[in-house]
């Protein structure tokens, strides 16, 4: 009860310290310019917006999101040679991501100190991922690539109200880039150490056009193939076997919108990978440690004990697998996202099939001898999942004259699995007479919920947010034993939730906001997927997480550098502990998970992101992790098998007390119009931490900083570009994974070394199209005899923003002052974007640069009944340009007054 108060008072202590670091007498504001005159395009090197979908159902610009939201767009995933998801860790503070040892295509996903270890289908993950709104049900299948990924948010804390079940912690919210409407591509190649190969493409093409010549029926192919790079010696074969990729994979988007009010995008995806095995390095060890109250037990491996094998590690970087075949792992994945505006309200439909098969061929133990190895253990399972939302329109008469944004939703999922293990343990030569110990598992999950959320604003600034959700999980679940015994049919089971999530938030300006955040989070129960002998059989219940938060978000110096900080406090409840026991026959360990007790994690995040010269470009991610388990009763640290003691001072796994990321990337013109240079770098530091789950004391990972770096050359078109890249340059030696299945064999999972490479991108397109002159800079008319107030006002943004400058703000006030002696009775505001971005993109950004003018208008006293928002897009140009073109006159909103006229 003292921490807990001592908490709350530090939290009430920040907010206190947030709220006078934000105060808008900080905030440098622009130069001022003449009312009636365009804005100029922004600089490039100021911080763009970004926009978030999944934090709270509607686009957003984050910076006025009152939730801890890492966006990571698809520029940006380039620049950090993001290739798969497990690579985007370091992009984001206490988010920990690694290939799983012993396994084809499984990413670990550890956030805030909390994460799911295990494979098994019967266990749900903790941290949600979806891809274009589709729930991914299984950490098998996840190692996702990256490819043409338009953007990825990483969402901290429980989002249990509108994102759903299992993901008491956090989510990953992962988008594909949608078709341009134009005729366009690119292609890609690279080459790097270890004969790393990888192409890719995307073609885009407007399939049906309007009488304007705007895309109604817009497609896209994106295409990629990555071979090479096994990189981990085989000391058997004496080559490089292992560590490396093999995959192909296809997208097919559709984007349809035959006018502004109806949006229907279609994603078909099929993803073939026959990569090699991850190359397991054995380390086992004797005589073991015994456990403690303060460290995990871990006996001496049945390696040693039996002789079978050299008991000494194995060097970094070189496996002695004895059995190398490669798995195969294929997904198809459709996701449906289709939208129907209305006046008042929203209408929204998404829609997703998953279908995975694979065989996954392991030499688990990293030896030349059969002492773990799995014989292409099938892993199959189809989802199909529905969620239906309605949500208000601002100023659309059902939000309460623009006070209340709300939405409500039903989702409905089915989830069938089938998976075998079919395990090699300790066989000839290892000659201890097991064979083989097969054991088989099928299941279902069918998932309802309904949830509702609702953001009421009290006034112009202050915001309270308040949503709640109810869940039901029905689970059903056989098994059948390694010898052929009799199925073990586990009762059917069926879990029920409740969770709920309130906040306020205080916007002092566009630019600076201060928030609070209580939330509650919910992971289902389940089974015990491969109880490993007969009567071994059982199930655990749910976990919750109720988690408080406080955070600020600012931008400061003409939007040159922002700041995001939050802190935070999970409190979970019934708390779900993974584990491999031993037991006395063939596989001779059980994975488990059990509900051992409850835990505490504080910690804080700092998100920092500047440009301090206009080529200079500098971030800064720091992660602050404090765990403790309350009451953890288990076998863990116990030294008698089976037997539960208190294990309530071991530490957390995969959950280092800092992690760091620092990074610069600097543009220099070249001479003679040859384009560009960028230098990039960042170093990414984690603080000792343990790689397995349970954290045995050989999974200990001391501290250690990876640093990466690149140069890269565009041509003046942008269209061309060269790039040579490295990683981990200064060939830093660290374990990434680590597993003792119940003390039968050790092994990890070693970090990839220095690697160098370079990249070759060709640009083309768009085509079809006149190609128009940028217009040159902006002279304003001579002046004119002065005239009666117009009727039409003209309100310009800067580029990819929504939020009014001050010049912005004079006009709209001068055109509500002006409406009321003119007895207007009804406005008309349009938003309008430039050509650059798909149309879908720019007829979102239309909208938002309208709503923000009608609600300075509404905050003039003109009432929202009165004012009508109306979206272009990229349609109805002022002035007229090719596609992709930053033209600042044609970033703009037009007031217009009942009966007037185009000023």
């Amino acid at each position: 009860m003292r921490e807990q108060t001592k908490y709350r008072q530090s939290l009430v202590a920040a907010l206190i310290a947030s709220s006078c670091l934000t105060m808008p007498a900080m905030a440098q504001t622009e130069a001022q310019a003449p009312a009636d005159q365009p804005r100029t395009a922004a600089p490039a090197n100021l911080l763009e917006e970004v926009v978030v979908t999944a934090a709270r159902k509607r686009s957003e610009n984050v910076q006025t999101v009152p939730v801890a939201v890492t966006a990571i767009n698809q520029d940006m995933l380039v620049a950090e040679h993001v290739t798969n998801l497990s690579n985007i860790a370091r992009l984001a503070p206490n988010l920990q991501m690694a290939h799983q040892v012993g396994t084809d295509d499984v990413v670990t996903i550890y956030m805030r100190g909390f994460g799911t270890y295990s494979n098994d289908f019967a266990v749900d993950p903790h941290i949600a991922t979806f891809v274009d709104g589709i729930y991914q049900p299984a950490l098998v299948g996840t190692l996702i690539d990256m490819f043409d990924i338009g953007q990825v948010e990483v969402q901290k804390g429980p989002q249990g109200t509108l994102l759903g079940k299992n993901a008491p912690i956090g989510a990953l919210y992962i988008s594909t880039a949608k078709p341009t409407g134009d005729f366009s591509g690119e292609i890609e190649g690279d080459y790097g150490s270890y004969d790393h190969f990888g192409l890719r493409a995307r073609l885009n093409v407007p399939l049906i056009k309007d009488a304007d010549g705007n895309a109604i029926l817009a497609g896209k192919v994106s295409l990629v193939e990555k071979e090479g790079g096994n990189w981990i010696y085989n000391t058997n074969a004496h080559k490089r076997d292992f560590g490396g990729e093999n995959a192909k994979a296809g997208r097919l988007s559709l984007a349809f919108r035959p006018d502004d009010n109806f949006e229907w995008d279609l994603v078909v995806s099929q993803l073939f990978d026959r990569s090699p095995q991850p190359g397991s390095r054995a380390v086992n060890n004797y005589p073991g440690y015994p456990g403690s109250s303060s460290s995990v037990s871990q006996p001496p491996s049945l390696v040693c004990i039996l002789h079978v094998y050299s008991c000494a590690p194995t060097a970094y970087g070189t496996s002695a697998i004895g059995f190398t075949d490669r798995g195969r792992g294929d997904t198809l994945e459709i996701a449906s996202n289709m939208s129907y505006h209305f006046e008042p309200i929203t209408l929204t439909s998404v829609t997703g099939l998953i279908k995975y098969q694979s065989a996954n061929n392991q030499d688990v133990d990293g030896l030349p001898i059969p002492v773990l190895d799995a014989y292409g253990n099938p892993y199959l399972y189809d989802q199909e999942s529905e969620e239906f939302r309605i949500s208000s329109n601002k100023g659309g008469g059902w939000d309460l004259d623009g006070k209340l944004d709300w939405v409500l939703g039903f989702y409905y999922s089915n989830f069938r699995y089938s998976a075998a293990q079919d395990l090699g343990i300790l066989e000839p030569p290892a000659n201890f007479g097991v064979t083989n110990a097969y054991s088989h598992q099928d299941g279902l999950t069918e998932s309802e919920a309904a949830f509702a959320h609702a953001i009421y604003h009290f006034t112009d600034e202050l915001s309270g947010t308040f949503g709640m959700r109810y869940s039901r999980d029905h689970k059903d679940h056989d098994y059948i034993s390694h010898a052929g015994g009799p199925t073990n049919y586990d009762t059917p089971i069926t879990f029920y939730s409740r969770t709920f999530e309130a906040g306020i938030a205080y916007q002092f300006d566009p630019n600076h906001l201060v928030y609070f955040r209580f939330a509650q989070g919910y992971e289902a129960g389940g089974f015990l997927g491969y109880p490993g002998c007969d009567g071994c059989g059982s199930n655990f219940q749910p976990e919750t997480n109720n988690a408080y938060e406080v955070g600020t978000k600012n931008d400061w110096f003409e939007h040159r550098l922002r700041t995001n900080i939050a802190l935070f406090r999970n409190e979970l409840s019934n708390l779900q502990v993974e584990s491999a026991l031993p037991i006395s026959q063939a596989p001779f360990f059980q994975q488990s998970t059990t509900n051992a007790g409850s835990a505490t994690v504080q910690g804080a995040e700092f998100e920092i992101t500047g440009y301090p010269t206009p080529e200079l470009g500098t971030h800064i991610n720091i992660g602050y992790l404090q765990p403790k388990y309350n009451q953890f009763i288990g076998t863990a640290c116990g030294n008698v098998p089976g037997k539960p003691v208190d294990c309530s001072g071991i530490p957390f796994a995969l959950a280092p007390k800092w992690t760091v990321d620092l990074g610069a990337d600097y543009t220099l013109d070249l001479p003679d119009d040859l384009g560009s240079a960028t230098f990039s770098a960042d170093w990414s530091y984690k603080s000792t931490l343990y790689v397995s789950d349970p954290p045995y004391p050989s999974s200990k990972q001391n501290g250690y900083g990876l640093v990466n770096a690149s140069l890269k050359f565009v041509d003046v078109s942008e269209k061309y570009s060269i790039e040579f890249y490295g990683t981990n340059i200064l060939n830093r030696r660290y374990k990434a994974e680590f597993s003792d299945p119940g003390g039968l064999a050790m092994f990890a999972l070693d970090g990839r070394p220095a690697e160098w490479g370079m990249r070759i991108t060709a640009k083309f397109g768009p085509f079809g199209e006149e190609k128009t002159e940028a217009p040159a800079a902006y002279v304003p008319p001579p002046a004119e005899t002065p005239a009666p107030a117009p009727k039409s006002y003209l309100v310009f943004f800067d580029f990819n923003k929504s939020d009014l400058t001050p010049q912005a703000v004079t006009i709209v006030d001068t055109a509500a002052k002006n409406a009321g002696p003119a007895k207007v009775t009804q406005l008309t505001v349009t938003g309008h974007t430039d050509t650059v971005g798909s149309d879908a993109y720019n007829m979102r950004l239309s909208r938002r640069r309208a709503e923000s003018v009608a609600a300075q208008l509404e905050k003039d006293g003109i009432p929202s009944n009165e004012i009508e928002i109306i979206a272009k897009g990229k349609r109805d140009l002022l002035v007229p340009t090719a596609d992709g073109v930053k033209e600042p006159q044609n970033r703009r909103v037009q007031i217009v007054y009942d009966n007037g006229t185009t000023s």
